[in-house]
């Protein structure tokens, strides 16, 4: 492979990763604050070094493809956030600014939550796992040779950038020896993703028995023992992730406790529900109006609703990323399934929702099997469905606020409003991690919302222990009125 020739830029892998940078980006941003966002992601975790000069603004603009203009106006906001120095002369250029390396590696995944950061380590246990299996059923002796090296050179290593370049190198060297560049690219990107953090977590005691269990590894791969090679490479992320978890609920607990966190949650949910319970009057309403006498309501009726849907999108922007009225089966006369469903990324103007309603269709949208559906249309009441992934809008983690619709005792629908579960995340994390003791938020399923322990959202709850009654009534919360209103509202509980 020929090297890159000096001060010709970034190498191509730095680019490949740097484009495929995700979570740094700012939905509905400008094209400049975009690009400004992947360079600042890169800067942060590590894959452009501190101290490192950047291509001339044409050359850079062509790697990452995007006017040379757009790239001087993201270059322009660096230099303001002080990531980005200029040096005139001949050797003068935009350089990498040098602040130091930990507040560097640390700040760029303080801005992802606890769920984000499970999310991430399941998809490198998903990646790593399956190159170690694959590796130990199809490396070569000099792929396996060139493992060792890259095992050295970590057990070599000082400080945390040469650690996690070291360890960067064996990920995508294991990945390689698997024979697959879609996993090697895979291996790339989530390497880029996590810069240097696990590195400045780690002691020397950990680094060294994160260097005995790459050995132990290369050795399963050697020994063409995939199942080991697989278990070994899985633990030893579910060690780095639980690492990272624990340091995410440490700066959730460092931020304090807002005062009345959980009376303003339960006073927002008190406002949606209130909301969408006015939306299904108003579709009842509309519905008496026009089919109440034997006449035939149609979508061009229930699209005189839309106004009061963008009203409610608008109103609450802070915490909806999508709202609307789920009509009923054979409710309309010239649709048999349909969604008034309005949603919009941040910054944007409200998109209509599309989806396959056609029975026949091969990825028919079959809605009125979903909680957030069926359980307030057979239960007649309010219900709160999630977390959950909402494959078919945001591919987000989410929760449904929902509530049904009637006439006559005929269900009509339900109107429902999605909120990430990141948001929520977010807003009751510093008030959990304020109790001394462990403490998770789950749903009624047993499903957790948050805790102030590594167990992030989505994961199953461990039982909660027995308590004798006085230690229940603490539990329920009587000193904090306002989380018992927030359970009471969504059938959540604590544990």
């Amino acid at each position: 492979m020929p090297a890159t020739p000096p001060g010709s830029g970034l190498t191509t892998a730095a680019v490949r990763a740097i484009r495929a940078l995700g979570h740094g980006r700012r939905d509905g941003a400008g094209r400049a604050d975009q690009v400004a966002e992947h360079l600042a992601e890169a800067i942060r975790r590590g894959l452009v070094a501190p101290g490192e000069r950047l291509p001339a603004e044409a050359a850079l603009a062509e790697q990452l493809g995007v006017a040379t203009l757009t790239l001087r106006e993201a270059l322009s906001d660096l230099r303001e956030r002080g990531l980005l120095e200029t040096r005139r002369g001949r050797n003068g250029g935009s350089f990498v600014a040098r602040p130091s390396s930990d507040a560097l590696s640390r700040s760029g995944l303080a801005g992802l939550t606890v769920r984000q950061l499970r999310e991430l380590g399941d998809q490198r246990q998903a990646v790593l796992g399956t190159a170690a299996e694959l590796a130990a059923q199809r490396a070569s002796e000099i792929e396996i040779a060139a493992l060792r090296r890259r095992v050295d050179r970590l057990s070599a290593a000082a400080k945390p950038g040469e650690r996690r370049r070291a360890d960067s190198e064996f990920g995508i060297e294991l990945a390689a020896a698997a024979q697959s560049p879609r996993i090697a690219q895979h291996e790339a990107n989530l390497r880029a993703e996590l810069g240097d953090l696990v590195w400045t977590l780690l002691s020397d005691t950990e680094h060294e028995e994160s260097v005995r269990v790459r050995c132990a590894l290369v050795d399963a791969v050697a020994d063409g023992k995939p199942e080991a090679a697989r278990r070994l490479a899985r633990q030893h992320i579910a060690y780095e992730t639980d690492l990272l978890l624990q340091w995410r609920i440490d700066l959730y607990r460092a931020d304090g406790t807002p005062q009345n966190a959980w009376s303003d949650l339960a006073d927002d949910f008190e406002s949606v529900f209130a909301d969408l319970e006015g939306a299904a009057q108003e579709f009842e309403a509309s519905f008496a109006a026009n089919a109440g006498d034997g006449g035939s309501y149609l979508t061009s009726d229930i699209a005189a609703l839309r106004p009061r849907i963008h009203a409610t999108l608008e109103r609450f922007r802070s915490i909806a990323v999508g709202t609307g009225i789920v009509v009923a089966p054979q409710v309309l006369k010239d649709a048999p399934y349909w969604l008034e469903w309005w949603w919009r990324q941040e910054g944007g103007a409200p998109e209509s929702l599309r989806v396959n309603l056609d029975p026949d269709g091969p990825d028919f949208f079959d809605y009125v099997t979903n909680e957030w559906y069926d359980v307030p249309i057979t239960a007649g009441r309010r219900h709160v469905a999630g977390p959950y992934l909402d494959y078919a809008c945001t591919n987000q983690y989410t929760f449904t606020f929902s509530v049904p619709a009637y006439h006559q005792g005929r269900p009509l629908g339900v109107a429902a409003m999605d909120v990430p579960c990141d948001l929520i995340e977010r807003r009751i994390m510093p008030a959990l991690c304020a109790a001394a003791s462990p403490h998770a938020l789950v749903n009624a399923s047993g499903r957790v919302i948050a805790a102030n322990r590594t167990a992030a959202a989505g994961t199953r709850a461990r039982p909660a222990p027995r308590r004798d009654h006085r230690e229940h009534r603490e539990h329920d919360h009587e000193t904090e009125p306002g989380l018992a209103r927030l359970c009471a509202l969504t059938g959540w509980i604590t544990q």
